[in-house]
């Protein structure tokens, strides 16, 4: 593991944006957590449902296969084995289900044929669903196909989908928040996080399509930060924390040029979002590659933008 710790965590009065930004988003995470605890937990419940997952597996099979110009030749094969008999390939459709938009919104209202009372069961169950995301903050103040107004596609940033992922985007922001924030400034900090969010969520967009299943968390945000220091110090030297494993206690800090962040952080990002398939990922490789764009933009016009700097006259001769 090897992460870039830069100036590390500065007093807060030398990056105030950066600590009040993490403060929004560890406000807005305690705030929300019954709600998500309550909505989460419920949903979890109803799909552990084998049975009923197998029956939603199904339906969408045969949704599927009666749109076929929807979907992609993979999910046709998929929905094919399930309609054959392959039960594993059911379960999977089933899952699969939740992240489609089109038969999120249209799935109820279509006939399909099969166990009558299954079906019916299936339907009540997906109905509570509805109604359980309806209240379940990830949805609500996530980006998706049924919650995509302005407000969305800012909020979607300070919401994240539980503890780990929260604490793991909060330490890189500070660190990296708080290298950007005293290297050029709070407003040029502010605007590319918050830009190379919204960047971030229009490359998600345009490149996967907003899904049943809601986009959150500060990445894109962060891959903007990162984006703007490979920039601004490109072949200057930064410290960076490693740590490699199973070699036991070989961790420590060293030196090493700014554009390894490109390494670290961008390329698995291209491989991720090369090797993707939308209706499987469950990461958002094209809203970090934005973020990350928008990013290395911003560093590119503040490194070479003209100085506004005034100059003394010239003395006469």
């Amino acid at each position: 593991m090897i992460f870039p710790f830069l100036k590390g965590i500065l007093d807060p009065f030398k990056a105030p944006a950066s600590f009040l930004i993490a403060l929004i988003n560890v406000v807005v995470f305690i705030a929300c957590q019954d709600d998500f605890s309550h909505s989460q937990n419920k949903i979890e419940k109803i799909l552990s449902d084998r049975e009923l997952v197998h029956t939603q597996g199904l339906s969408f099979s045969q949704y599927v296969e009666a749109h076929p110009a929807k979907f992609k030749p993979l999910l046709l094969s998929i929905a094919k084995k399930s309609l054959d008999g392959d039960r594993q390939s059911a379960q999977q459709m089933g899952g699969l289900a939740m992240r489609n938009s089109d038969f999120m919104t249209a799935g109820l209202d279509f006939k399909f044929n099969g166990n009558e009372i299954a079906i019916a069961h299936w339907r009540k169950q997906f109905r509570e669903i509805l109604e359980l995301q309806k209240d379940h903050p990830s949805y609500y103040l996530g980006l998706n196909y049924s919650h995509k107004s302005y407000s969305n596609w800012l909020s979607y940033q300070f919401t994240h989908s539980g503890f780990s992922h929260l604490f793991w985007n909060m330490i890189f922001m500070i660190i990296l928040g708080c290298f950007v924030e005293s290297e050029v400034g709070t407003g040029i900090f502010v605007l590319t996080y918050l830009s190379a969010g919204l960047l971030g969520a229009l490359a998600f967009s345009l490149c996967s399509g907003l899904s049943a299943i809601p986009l959150v968390g500060a990445s894109a945000a962060i891959s903007g930060l990162v984006g703007f220091t490979i920039v601004h110090k490109w072949r200057q030297k930064i410290d960076f924390f490693f740590w490699l494993l199973p070699i036991q206690s070989y961790f420590g800090f060293t030196k090493l040029p700014a554009w390894i962040l490109l390494v670290v952080f961008c390329l698995p990002d291209v491989a991720g979002q090369l090797s993707s398939v939308s209706e499987f990922g469950s990461i958002a490789y094209s809203a970090h590659l934005g973020g990350a764009l928008f990013g290395v933009c911003m560093g590119l016009i503040h490194k070479f933008w003209p100085s506004n700097e005034v100059k003394p006259l010239a003395a006469p001769n």
